[in-house]
């Protein structure tokens, strides 16, 4: 459509998982989320003197192999664990290195691989009322050299602290919110000339810090 600068692209990939009840205290699951492979993005554009130009970048998206278990270690309580391989690494354009090629184009963003935890406790009060709260943990894909070549790239933050309630005044309704903190993360690092490398002396630095709040309305049939 007109004054949309990329064309439209396609993609796909595939997920599966299992679970499995142990007793009435313990169960597992797991689950494996393939590339998501993307064509390859072609925008139109304008070289230095207003003439058209199209652009090219490949990017996919990450592989992910989850695993978790939750317990139940007395009635009213139950206790949550996740844990999460993220493959920013061999995914095409995130997981490529970051240096400039001979014609100034930059090869990738050079994300490293993570694993990501997440734990959460559940107390019930009564039939009606539950509380919740949790923690998680990643690992950032970012190295502080690489600051420049993400300047556009989304931050990540590396520990969140999260509560939150569901109110079920019957089996047909259910009132949910959550609350959710991310803790401050910095990323900074040197200016790089494609030219000649790391600028001497110079640096950039990004920061950032997140609150967010949902809440929602379940009704069951």
């Amino acid at each position: 459509p007109s004054g949309r600068a990329s064309e439209y692209e396609w993609g796909g990939g595939f997920q599966v998982g299992m679970f499995y009840i142990v007793n009435d205290a313990w169960r597992v699951g797991s689950s494996f989320k393939s590339n998501q492979w993307i064509s390859t993005f072609h925008y139109d554009g304008k070289d230095e003197n207003g003439l058209p130009r199209q652009m090219s970048a490949d990017f996919d998206l990450k592989m992910i192999i989850s695993v978790g278990t939750s317990y139940i270690p007395m009635e009213n309580w139950l206790i949550a664990l996740d844990i999460r391989y993220i493959d920013y690494g061999n995914t095409d354009g995130v997981g490529d290195a970051a240096v400039f090629q001979p014609d100034g184009r930059l090869g990738g963003l050079d994300w490293s691989s993570v694993v990501a935890t997440a734990l959460g406790v559940q107390r019930k009060i009564g039939d009606t009322f539950a509380v919740r709260g949790g923690y998680t943990y990643n690992q950032s894909p970012l190295k502080d050299s690489e600051a420049f070549y993400n300047i556009a790239s989304s931050l990540f933050y590396e520990h969140m602290l999260s509560s939150g309630f569901s109110y079920t005044p019957n089996r047909s309704l259910s009132f949910n919110a959550a609350y959710s903190h991310m803790l401050e993360n910095t990323l900074s690092g040197p200016l790089v000339s494609p030219v000649s490398g790391p600028v001497p002396g110079s640096n950039f630095t990004s920061s950032m810090s997140a609150d967010f709040f949902s809440a929602g309305i379940s009704v069951f049939y």
